[in-house]
């Protein structure tokens, strides 16, 4: 096996490359081929368990149709475990028509429309010539078997120049929104501050109204003075008619 594998403690490191750059989601479903099922059956290492360990997530095992067909037109006493296995695994569909070899199948799987869609594909393999051809494919995250361990390969060059490349267009499509948006901005800015100055306005027009009005509890009512009135010497003289009384008739006779 080539270098460029990742220890169990900084797997997780190349996995949330792949999550952050390429929509990859858990719960994982790993494309396993038949080297990596038959290793795993050799070496003890029971695929079901030890991949959602290695992964930190709830992992499945699918392969293809075509996978499964080549393990079982093997025929051979040797990889007669990994068809068994194969055969009981969750199938993914085929993306192509025609009959491939599960190499084939793998890279055409990785390649598709819905694969792409959907985000990073992981691959376990123990085949040489597969891995070469996976790290060509960006979206490829490669899980390999290496001293009875299950490790995920870091990130090939293709994978870091597409992660960069789609970063690029994030900040360009930034930059052009924040082009757009500053006039609009700077447009709902003026209106409120004409809006604000309008209701200065209006408040400052109210208060001189209500300066203007007479408080209505400062308003005395005018209190009516009588007419003070004196005589030739200065004497006040009663404003009050005497009443006079009447003679009787008997004391006049």
């Amino acid at each position: 096996m080539g270098g460029g594998r990742k220890s169990s403690k900084t797997l997780r490191k190349s996995l949330k490359f792949y999550r952050v750059h390429f929509g990859l989601i858990s719960p994982f479903k790993v494309v396993c081929d038949g080297t990596m099922i038959h290793h795993a059956l050799q070496n003890q290492i029971f695929l079901k368990d030890e991949l959602p360990k290695s992964l930190g997530s709830v992992s499945k095992i699918v392969v293809t149709h075509c996978i499964a067909a080549e393990l079982h037109g093997l025929d051979s006493p040797i990889t007669k475990p990994a068809a068994r296995f194969a055969k009981r695994a969750e199938k993914v569909e085929c993306t192509h028509e025609s009959k491939l070899s599960a190499e084939d199948c793998i890279l055409h799987f990785v390649q598709s429309k819905g694969a792409q869609s959907r985000g990073g594909v992981l691959v376990a393999t123990h085949d040489e010539q597969l891995i070469l051809q996976l790290k060509k494919l960006p979206n490829a995250a490669i899980i390999v078997l290496e001293n009875g361990k299950l490790e995920l390969l870091e990130p090939s060059s293709s994978a870091r120049d597409e992660a960069e490349r789609r970063e690029k267009v994030k900040l360009s499509v930034s930059e052009q929104e924040q082009k757009v948006l500053k006039p609009l901005l700077e447009d709902a800015a003026a209106e409120l501050r004409k809006q604000k100055g309008e209701e200065m306005k209006k408040r400052r027009k109210e208060m001189k109204k209500k300066a203007k009005g007479p408080n209505p509890l400062s308003v005395k009512k005018k209190v009516k003075h009588s007419e003070v009135k004196v005589d030739e010497h200065g004497i006040e003289k009663s404003s009050k008619r005497k009443r006079h009384k009447k003679k009787s008739r008997s004391s006049s006779s």
